[in-house]
C-alpha cells in the first residue's frame, strides 16, 4: 500500500538509524482488514513470509493490520531494493506474504498491502490507519463477499488482418490496384496496403478488446484494464490485460459470459485466473497508508 502523502506515518524507507534494539524490528504489513465477532482469522499466529515471527493483528478502532515483526536490517526498502534481483528470495517473499493475504480474504474481506511494506513503528502504522480509516473503512464494505478475476483476451493478429481484409472497401480497391499496377507504382502501393491494413487492424482489436471487456463489465462490481506489456509482434498478441471485481454469487454468470465472448470471432481466445484477493481493487492511492 503507498500514498503520496509523507508524514511521521509513512513506511519505512530505510534501515533503521538508531542504536535502540527497538529501532532495528519494523512491522510488515500484508494488509487491513476489520474485526469481526467470530474470533481471530485463521492465519493468525501462522509463520509470517519470511517463516520467522508469527502473523499477528495490530486494532486500530474498527479497522485491523495484519502484521509481522521484521528486522528492518533485512525488510527496509533500501535492503529490499538492494535484494531486487535475488529472484528466488523475492519469489519465496512474494509467495508467503500472498499466503496470509489469501488466508485472511477466505473469511472475510481485506484490503491488501503490496510486497515490501514496512512501517518502522507501530505509532507509525496506527497513525496511518487513523489517518485513511474513513476510505479505507468504506473500501472494506464496498468490496465485501468479491473476488477479483484476471482476464486476458489474445488475437491471432493474422486472422483478424484477414477479416479486416476482407470487408474493407478501402483494401478492397488497393487489392484491385495493385493486381495490375506496375512494378514501381505497385511497390508504393504494396507499402500503403501494408499500413492501412495494420491501421485497420489496431483498430478492429482495439474495437474488440473494449467490447469485451464492457460486456464482461456487466457482471462485476468494478473492472480495471492493466498495462499490456511491449511484444515483438508475435502472431498472437495480447490486446487487453484487465482484473474485474466479482461477487461470489455472480461469478457463475460472469465466467459463462466469458466463456460466450470468442463465439463468432475468429483468431480470439480468452484466459481468466481466479479467485483472487482484491489487490488491483485494494483502495484509491490517497486511501492508502
Amino acid at each position: 500500500m503507498t500514498t503520496d502523502r509523507r508524514s511521521k506515518a509513512s513506511p519505512q524507507t530505510g534501515a533503521a538509524a538508531g542504536t535502540d534494539p527497538a529501532d532495528t524490528w519494523g512491522w510488515y504489513l500484508y494488509g487491513i482488514t476489520r474485526h469481526r465477532a467470530a474470533g481471530l482469522p485463521g492465519a493468525v499466529g501462522s509463520p509470517g513470509l519470511d517463516g520467522g515471527q508469527p502473523v499477528d493483528l495490530h486494532p486500530v478502532g474498527d479497522l485491523v493490520a495484519i502484521v509481522s515483526r521484521v528486522p528492518l536490517a533485512e525488510f527496509g526498502a533500501e535492503a529490499i531494493r538492494a535484494r531486487g534481483r535475488d529472484a528466488p528470495w523475492l519469489e519465496v517473499m512474494a509467495l508467503g506474504h500472498a499466503r496470509v493475504v489469501e488466508s485472511i480474504h477466505r473469511e472475510q474481506p481485506v484490503l491488501p498491502a503490496r510486497f515490501g511494506c514496512v512501517y518502522p513503528s507501530a505509532a507509525d502504522l496506527a497513525a496511518a490507519l487513523r489517518e485513511g480509516h474513513t476510505l479505507l473503512a468504506a473500501r472494506l464494505a464496498w468490496m465485501e463477499g468479491c473476488d477479483e478475476w484476471a482476464v486476458r483476451l489474445f488475437a491471432d493478429r493474422v486472422a483478424i488482418e484477414e477479416r479486416v481484409a476482407a470487408s474493407a472497401p478501402a483494401v478492397r480497391q488497393l487489392r484491385h490496384d495493385l493486381a495490375g499496377a506496375s512494378p514501381g507504382r505497385a511497390f508504393f502501393l504494396q507499402r500503403q496496403l501494408a499500413g492501412l491494413l495494420a491501421v485497420a487492424t489496431d483498430r478492429d482489436l482495439s474495437d474488440l478488446a473494449q467490447a469485451g471487456y464492457d460486456d464482461l463489465l456487466r457482471y462485476a462490481v468494478a473492472g480495471r484494464v492493466r498495462p499490456r506489456q511491449s511484444q515483438p509482434a508475435p502472431r498472437e498478441a495480447l490486446v487487453l490485460h484487465a482484473a474485474f471485481l466479482v461477487r461470489r454469487g455472480e461469478a457463475d454468470a460472469f465466467l459463462a459470459a466469458l466463456q460466450r465472448a470468442p463465439a463468432g470471432e475468429t483468431g480470439l481466445r480468452w484466459s481468466s485466473s481466479g479467485p483472487w484477493p482484491p489487490y488491483s481493487f485494494a483502495a484509491p492511492e490517497e486511501a492508502l497508508p
